[in-house]
């Protein structure tokens, strides 16, 4: 028969089997456990220079223009052409740029940086004309000035009016006055003058006694009389 010891053996290999921890596996990756994907990295900074090129020196023409236009900061322009400084420093004293901007240098300045050619000058004559209409709303820039009067021609003026006022019959007028000094200045006689007066206030008292007739008529037509 079977030792009874052999059944205690193997009870006890059970009891030890119950009690033994599970033997280590290897972890199944899962997709939800997947790492977070690294982040992307910054693009690496542009390697320093080991050389440092020095500043470009301003020309002797392109340093006395810019000192003409009344620039201070000249080291930033030293790479523009000299030919834009010079049609800008031509223009920078405009009227019609002062009209536009507050500072004009400062906007030259930046314009010639940027390399960009100056506004032709209509341009800055329609600034310039504008300003004037804005500064001047009567408009007197308009009017003509007055030519130069030399002395012989001053001096034939005053005998024309001295001619005149001894050949007007009403003296009082001065309307007949001008009308007379007119017909000498244009070299008509003094006998013409006078019938060209005595016919020129013929018509204007028919145009004043039309105009009264025509008053009175509306009178009497707005009161019914």
């Amino acid at each position: 028969g079977v030792h009874p010891g052999y059944y205690r053996a193997c009870a006890e290999r059970a009891a030890l089997d119950a009690y033994r921890p599970p033997r280590h596996r290897a972890p199944v990756a899962r997709q939800d456990d997947a790492p977070p994907p690294a982040l992307q990295a910054a693009p690496a900074a542009p390697p320093a220079p080991s050389v440092v090129r020095e500043a470009e020196a301003l020309t002797p023409e392109a340093e006395a223009l810019l000192v003409q236009m009344g620039v201070r900061e000249r080291a930033g322009l030293a790479g523009v052409d000299v030919e834009l400084i010079r049609a800008w420093q031509a223009v920078v004293g405009h009227p019609g740029l002062a009209a536009r901007f507050d500072d004009p240098v400062a906007f030259a300045v930046t314009q010639l940086r940027r390399g960009n050619a100056p506004p032709a000058v209509a341009e800055l004559e329609r600034w310039h004309r504008r300003q004037q209409r804005r500064d001047d709303p009567h408009e007197t820039w308009r009017l003509i000035q007055a030519p130069e009067i030399t002395p012989e021609e001053h001096d034939a003026h005053e005998l024309l009016v001295e001619r005149a006022e001894a050949l007007n019959p009403y003296p009082d007028d001065k309307e007949s006055l001008v009308y007379l000094l007119c017909c000498l200045q244009e070299g008509v006689s003094d006998v013409d003058a006078l019938e060209g007066l005595e016919a020129h206030r013929a018509d204007i008292r028919r145009i004043e006694e039309q105009r009264a007739a025509e008053r009175e008529a509306r009178m009497r037509q707005a009161y019914g009389s």
